[in-house]
């Protein structure tokens, strides 16, 4: 399998890393969690939210309501898995020496690890 290394500063791989959970939540039918994109706009976000569900009611017609693919299910698409664990790598590899537990210091591998999927700093 061939490999890239890509060089990217701290702002530039969050977004990557933010690019990669909406990927992976758009995958799992999670749709209406975009709000937070948008806060400099002034919309109607009701009428938004409705129309996500209708396109979710007809991209994802055997889920009810507000269901959706649990990342960790064996229906979730492998890309939306590598996706997330690619995220959450990457925010591990911000996390990993702070002085105090929280949900991003420890790793998270569901597939990433299969796939070689490393981030490091470079100093």
């Amino acid at each position: 399998m061939e490999q890239y290394n890509l060089t990217l500063n701290k702002e530039q791989l969050l977004l990557v890393a933010e690019s990669l959970s909406i990927y992976g939540r758009i995958k799992c039918a999670q749709l209406k969690d975009f709000h937070h994109l948008f806060d400099d706009k002034k919309y109607n976000k009701d009428k938004v939210t409705e129309h996500l569900c209708d396109i979710k009611e007809n991209m994802f017609p055997e889920l009810q309501g507000s269901q959706y693919l649990s990342i960790y299910g064996r229906t979730a698409p492998n890309e939306a898995k590598l996706a997330y664990d690619i995220h959450k790598t990457i925010l591990h590899e911000f996390h990993k020496n702070d002085k105090y537990w929280n949900i991003n210091k420890d790793a998270h591998l569901l597939l990433a690890g299969k796939y070689g999927v490393k981030i490091s700093t470079i100093l």
